[in-house]
């Protein structure tokens, strides 16, 4: 019999078939909403024999099987040859040492499956690759670029008053706002796993902001630089393998520089300042600025 599990929103059901009492195969069929996709998914056992080589005890090999992908992991256990069953992939018997050394790789099949079943509800595919560094993931969940946004945002705000203001929380926000809309309007997603981060995603996003959102070239720049600082410290707590900003670079495009007109010159040597400490180096600071001045007149007389 079949065991159905499925989400509170009814976005995906997994049938779990277990084919026997002893068989260490389960097959997993995940079920996507409106999506006729069927994933079928297998952890297997092995013994790594070795050619021309006779032990006694051989280490135990695991192999994800996911829609024809293939991706093979240590289990790190050794298992005598004479207790192990080629057809089961797992120890004969029931004895204390086989019940023992069977322990292990269930409960790693287990943690594998729970990783496959997370994956397939955040991501559009699912590879036996990208379950098997999910699982390896150094002892983290299954990690996405929003959920670690979340994160340092959460973070931020603890510090107002600290060190950061409410108002560097606020801009961090922004962008994790404009992160989601991004994600729905151009993959209908809600995530994005971390390690699937590529520059071409990153090239998208900023396509977005300048058409879509309609930013100006100032506020596009500041919106990559706050991803920039999010990523960049998610790779160097080793969550990602690589960061996938280093060969981006934005920039602001520099506006022409102008000169100030007499007008406004005027206003800048009359106007009372608030401090009376200010006024002294105010005829310093306006010295360029004249400078400026007589040089257009000098070359409009040309």
């Amino acid at each position: 019999m079949p065991a159905v599990t499925y989400n509170g929103y009814l976005q995906s059901i997994t049938l779990i078939f277990i084919l026997s009492d002893d068989s260490a195969e389960i097959i997993f069929v995940h079920l996507k909403k409106a999506e006729f996709m069927r994933s079928t998914f297998k952890v297997l056992f092995y013994l790594k024999r070795t050619k021309n080589t006779s032990r006694a005890v051989y280490p135990v090999m695991g192999r994800i099987t996911i829609n024809g992908t293939i991706s093979q992991f240590s289990a790190k256990i050794n298992v005598p040859e004479q207790l192990w069953e080629v057809k089961g992939g797992r120890a004969k018997g029931k004895s204390v040492e086989s019940e023992r050394i069977n322990r292990h790789p269930d409960n790693i099949r287990i943690q594998i499956g729970k990783h496959y079943r997370s994956i397939c509800d955040h991501d559009a595919y699912v590879t036996a690759e990208k379950v098997k560094n999910a699982w390896l993931g150094m002892g983290e969940r299954y990690r996405t670029l929003v959920n670690v946004f979340e994160h340092y945002t959460n973070d931020l705000f603890k510090r107002i008053g600290v060190d950061r203001s409410e108002s560097t929380w606020w801009r961090y926000r922004a962008v994790l706002g404009h992160l989601r809309a991004f994600l729905k309007h151009e993959y209908n997603l809600h995530h994005i796993p971390l390690l699937e981060l590529e520059q071409s995603f990153i090239e998208q996003y900023h396509v977005y902001l300048k058409t879509v959102c309609r930013s100006k070239a100032g506020s596009v720049c500041r919106y990559m630089d706050r991803w920039n600082n999010v990523v960049k410290i998610s790779f160097e707590n080793g969550l990602m393998p690589r960061n996938s900003f280093a060969l981006c670079r934005y920039s602001a495009p520099r506006e022409p520089r102008t000169f100030l007109s007499e007008k406004e010159l005027r206003i800048f040597q009359t106007t009372r300042l608030k401090s009376a400490k200010h006024e002294p180096p105010r005829p310093v600071s306006l010295f360029p600025f004249y400078g400026n001045l007589l040089q257009r007149h000098a070359l409009s007389d040309l």
